[in-house]
């Protein structure tokens, strides 16, 4: 029985843990309503009404949706899994939504909870690797101090969807290496296929969990008799469900999903330059280094050298200490698997030479393997200042300073960190560390997926009372697609026009007024109109000090 007083600081350590986990949902419940809407929601939102349409006329319900929509079978993103926005939809026609806000309005809180689930699952699998709570609450606190994760987490129905259900797929896999039993292989097949329904490169889980089935047998001759039915029930239970949750794979299931497999890794339908440390590349074609960049400009600083510690902590335990004798333990297990899941999808778009852009979103799941192996920084150093090396009077008072600093250093950055997602609320999607240097605009893609166009845009409609407004614009800067989420009355008023209609020879009383959006994507002279005397600047948003959008307004 523990003394009273180590119950004392348990039950303090379980309130406290309580208290950050509603305090997180209850961020996202609050700031929900101040984003944007990404270029690619309403895609995702069509993309359910066509399987939701496919699924009612199967049963029957053909009147169920009024709008024309294509088969499903004709449909050219069909290769794309709808399991969240199907889900998302579903409760959205419960609460009657009809309107664009506030149907994608509140898909950014629903967007937001499975994030807020997924942190659930990375609190238990890092609390199970390190026998710690303070490091299952710290790895917490590394995934939504993470500010481009954090703000994708409202509004990425895809990759960051795609990431939570990955990492909740990725706890169950680790619970079952210490439970293995039948309850745990047909949960770890339900996340696993919520995975890969999502995106076909879930299909990464299986080979992995396969491998660390086999290396548990090899360890334990106990397991050896359960093997073959615990691989079997976890291959046809993760089959059987990814067909079940994505609707494009009721017909042709094995045909389907091999061309969807194909068609996202080599994307052709988005062949377009992207921006990468001041260079233009074709998406078609990049640099091997192209995600390697990404992830070191975007990651906090602090995360960065706790990977690579963690890394060569791995190293060293790994080859020297355990002679590749990865099946040696539970612990070596984990951090086998958290290092085939980090690196494995990296190396194989490298190799495979992926049609990537937007940054490295497409590669946000690997980032929970990233923390974790992070963790294990930590813990090295840890483990290092306790060792018998630091056993003497001098060398202990060293260890001491030595985990008191690290201590102060990780507390430090997370503070600094939240302050500047503070700070850049709701743009948090356009951090970059100081690795990145000076001048955004010029050297990354930016706000990619038009987030400060909402802010702009109601800026406009505030300001401006002519019944009809138009809008154009010099980038790539999916302002149409923010209409949808600005209030349906000032919706009316504005209307897209391409920048190559806009009437110069009219004097401004006799037309529209009429305003440009540059948020810099895709545009070769940044500020072309700037020089222009036709043009004003009307509005500018900064994030950091770095120029991330300007708005201009015709004379």
């Amino acid at each position: 029985m523990l003394p009273i007083k180590s119950k004392l600081k348990s039950s303090s350590i379980t309130v406290l843990i309580i208290i950050i986990f509603v305090i997180i949902l209850s961020i996202g419940f609050v700031n929900h309503p101040n984003y944007g809407i990404s270029a690619d929601e309403f895609a995702c939102h069509y993309r359910a009404l066509v399987n939701a349409n496919y699924m009612t006329e199967l049963v029957g319900l053909n009147d169920l949706i009024k709008e024309p929509l294509p088969e499903l079978v004709d449909y050219e993103d069909k290769d794309h899994g709808a399991v969240f926005d199907l889900m998302a939809l579903g409760v959205q026609w419960i609460l009657g939504q009809n309107d664009f806000q506030e149907i994608f309005v509140f898909k950014h809180f629903l967007n937001y909870l499975v994030f807020w689930l997924s942190l659930i699952a990375m609190y238990f699998m890092a609390k199970r690797r390190f026998n710690s709570r303070i490091f299952g609450l710290v790895s917490v606190l590394f995934l939504v101090l993470s500010p481009r994760i954090f703000a994708d987490a409202f509004y990425n129905a895809k990759d960051l969807v795609f990431m939570s259900f990955f990492l909740m797929a990725m706890n169950s896999a680790m619970d079952f290496l210490y439970r293995s039993t039948w309850q745990r292989v047909l949960s770890l097949s339900f996340f696993a296929a919520l995975a890969i329904a999502t995106r076909t490169m879930g299909i990464v889980l299986v080979p992995t969990i396969w491998l660390i089935i086999l290396l548990k047998a090899y360890r334990e001759k106990s397991y050896r008799r359960t093997i073959i039915g615990h691989t079997t029930l976890f291959t046809l239970g993760t089959f059987a469900l990814t067909i079940l949750f994505w609707p494009a794979l009721w017909h042709n299931p094995i045909g389907n999903f091999i061309d969807s497999f194909s068609n996202l890794s080599q994307f052709i339908r988005w062949e377009k330059n992207i921006l990468l440390a001041g260079n233009a590349y074709l998406s078609s074609d990049l640099p091997w280094f192209y995600i390697p960049v990404w992830i070191a400009v975007t990651t906090p600083l602090l995360y960065l050298a706790l990977f690579f510690t963690g890394i060569a902590a791995q190293i060293k335990r790994l080859i020297f200490d355990l002679k590749l004798k990865i099946w040696h333990d539970n612990n070596t297990l984990q951090d086998v698997f958290f290092l085939l899941l980090f690196f494995g999808p990296i190396l194989s778009v490298i190799i495979l030479n992926s049609i990537l852009y937007d940054g490295w979103r497409h590669l946000y799941f690997v980032y929970p393997a990233f923390l974790m192996i992070a963790l294990t920084g930590i813990d090295a150093i840890f483990r290092l200042t306790l060792s018998k090396k630091y056993q003497t009077e001098r060398s202990k008072k060293l260890s001491k300073v030595i985990r008191s600093t690290l201590i102060s250093v990780v507390v430090i950055s997370l503070m600094l960190t939240g302050f500047w997602m503070y700070r850049a609320n709701p743009l948090q999607n356009v951090y970059f560390n100081v690795l990145a240097g000076d001048e955004w605009r010029t050297n990354y893609d930016l706000d990619y997926w038009g987030l400060s166009n909402r802010e702009a845009l109601e800026r406009i409609v505030a300001t401006d009372p002519a019944k009809k407004i138009q809008i154009a614009s010099i980038s790539t800067s999916s302002v149409r697609q923010s209409f949808r989420i600005i209030n349906p009355d000032d919706r009316k008023r504005v209307q897209m026009i391409d920048f190559n209609e806009i009437n110069y020879s009219t004097p401004s009383e006799k037309r529209p007024p009429v305003y440009i959006f540059n948020n810099y994507k895709q545009l070769s002279t940044p500020d072309i109109l700037d020089q222009d005397p036709r043009y004003e600047i009307f509005y500018q948003k900064l994030v950091d000090q770095e120029l991330i959008l300007t708005v201009y307004k015709l004379k």
